[in-house]
């Protein structure tokens, strides 16, 4: 059986403050200065989808492609990206 998965610090860091930002209120400046964090381009770009795509890609370089990958906490914050990743509220955020 594989041996579960456990985030580095700065990518559990990383995803947990894009869950953080999905369900904050789109209107607030405290989002657009989450979104600055996530992507220190954001504001010229409107997007984060580069660097959620470089985190996503070390993750599946490494064999973790799968939420059943990971275990605890890492588990739950990567539900929730996942959960989040294909509904309205994400595609806005990488759209912007």
């Amino acid at each position: 059986m594989r041996k579960k998965a456990i985030l580095k610090e700065e990518d559990r860091n990383f995803f947990s403050t894009v869950v953080k930002s999905i369900y904050m209120n789109p209107f607030c400046d405290e989002r657009r200065e989450v979104l600055c964090q996530i992507s220190p381009r954001f504001l010229q770009d409107w997007t984060i989808a580069p660097e959620l795509n470089e985190h996503i890609s070390r993750l599946d370089n490494r064999g973790f492609n799968s939420i059943q990958h990971f275990k605890g906490e890492d588990g739950r914050i990567m539900m929730q990206l996942t959960f989040t990743r294909n509904s309205s509220a994400l595609l806005r955020i990488l759209k912007s």
